[in-house]
């Protein structure tokens, strides 16, 4: 499964298997600081463009801090700055380019 957009779109048993890695990571985690990276780097060599609809200061450091610590990049584009469905670029225009970069 690459992505899900509703819990009811992802069988139980991955759900369960997602939220046991989840603990293990966290436990792991607990001997590391804030910004120290996880040893195994799962997201090494990944980018991840995060786009935020409305402004949200604890939501976009939890997820860019939670990237950094799994090893990727992070990008944070507003939709303001893009052709966000304007020009005659749809939104699936606009998704599907920024999936080409990261």
């Amino acid at each position: 499964m690459k992505n899900f957009i509703n819990l009811k779109d992802i069988p139980v048993k991955d759900l369960r298997k997602i939220l046991n890695d989840t603990k293990k990571r966290k436990n792991k985690r607990k001997k590391l600081s804030t910004l120290e990276v996880d040893r195994d780097k799962p997201l090494k060599g990944k980018l991840i463009i995060q786009m935020y609809e409305k402004q949200s200061s604890r939501t976009r450091l939890s997820f860019h801090i939670a990237i950094k610590q799994l090893g990727a990049d992070a990008i944070t584009v507003k939709a303001n700055e893009l052709h966000f469905g304007k020009g005659g670029e749809s939104l699936a225009d606009t998704a599907k380019i920024l999936s080409t970069y990261g």
